[in-house]
């Protein structure tokens, strides 16, 4: 996950703020240090696990809302799939346990979205190992595939980072003709990339009225800014909601609710409803994702604070334009 301001006025841009997994924000380095503490137990492991898996799978739907956010003038331009997978204890170097966080992305453009999009397929994936104690990143490589538009640059781009060997990243515009790699040395210092942002925002002290902070990096804007730095991310939590993702989740330990007037049965998961944003004055749209509060129970496993819903605002100016809703419709925290 990343923010970047650079990309705003570009198809690129649009298409990675419909995909919150690639959306930027633009950043600042904050020079007053802060204390970032992570959970001792990390929420997607089951208590006494040694190795924790989690697979989340997200239905996506991006809603052109530029006429108002009520149904009848809410429409869906576009739908797709977001996939999660984090994979702990798969490497272990100088007796250092190192884990994987895989993002998968892809939307498709409906007859409802501009005549440029219709039927177009985006693609974005992701790659990231880290240190499963510290969550420090090792590498990250990312892929972003925009399908061809006419009379648009295509933005598609790799991009790469070794942050505990080679120190350096590498950048390639992959549509452009004749673009060239670029590369940036990175410092030696610690650093939690932005792929991995809902999990770090996760393994904080979430609560009703809590606030905590972590630091997290973007290769995408160091790129643009010609150098990397830390950034002060903050998860804030707003309060308590319920969250409808269907009757699936019974079967996770998910409370039924009953109407009293209708007698009809839901089970709405009770959740932090949670914006991340970077801890600056001047800012982008945050992201809201919404942690259960209680842990899902698979197999005899408990998860804590899985995100069940993610919901990114894009704005034209000051009016809101575009809605990207990722909705959990399957997890599962047992490897096959």
């Amino acid at each position: 996950m990343c923010y970047n301001k650079r990309m705003k006025n570009t198809l690129a841009r649009k298409i990675a703020s419909a995909a919150a997994v690639s959306a930027t924000l633009a950043l600042c380095a904050c020079s007053t240090p802060v204390t970032v503490l992570f959970d001792t137990e990390r929420p997607w492991r089951a208590k006494d696990e040694t190795n924790g898996y989690e697979r989340l799978d997200y239905a996506v739907s991006v809603y052109d809302v530029s006429a108002g956010t009520d149904a009848q003038n809410k429409i869906k331009i576009a739908e797709g799939a977001l996939l999660y997978t984090l994979d702990e204890g798969v490497e272990i170097r100088d007796n250092i346990s190192y884990s994987t966080v895989d993002m998968s992305f892809s939307v498709t453009y409906n007859d409802s979205a501009a005549e440029k999009d219709r039927g177009l397929t985006d693609k974005i994936s992701s790659h990231t190992l880290f240190q499963t104690n510290s969550l420090d990143s090792c590498e990250m490589e990312k892929t972003v595939s925009l399908a061809p538009r006419a009379d648009t640059v295509n933005r598609s781009y790799t991009v790469s980072a070794d942050y505990f060997g080679a120190h350096t990243a590498k950048f390639l515009y992959t549509a452009i003709e004749d673009a060239t790699e670029q590369t940036l040395s990175i410092p030696r210092s610690t650093y939690c990339d932005n792929e991995m942002m809902f999990y770090l925002a996760r393994a904080t002290a979430l609560a009703d009225g809590a606030s905590p902070n972590f630091y997290m990096t973007n290769m995408f804007e160091a790129f643009a800014s010609g150098k990397l730095e830390n950034y002060v991310m903050v998860a804030s939590v707003n309060g308590v909601t319920s969250v409808d993702v269907g009757d699936w989740v019974k079967d996770l330990g998910v409370e039924a609710v009953t109407n009293e007037e209708s007698g009809e049965t839901s089970y709405p998961v009770p959740c932090f409803e949670t914006s991340i944003m970077p801890s600056i004055e001047r800012h982008g749209p945050p992201y809201y994702v919404f942690y259960s509060q209680n842990p899902l129970k698979q197999d005899g496993k408990e998860h804590k604070k899985v995100p069940v819903k993610i919901v990114f605002n894009e704005y034209s100016g000051s009016k809101l334009g575009k809605i990207t809703e990722y909705v959990l419709r399957a997890c599962d925290f047992t490897k096959a």
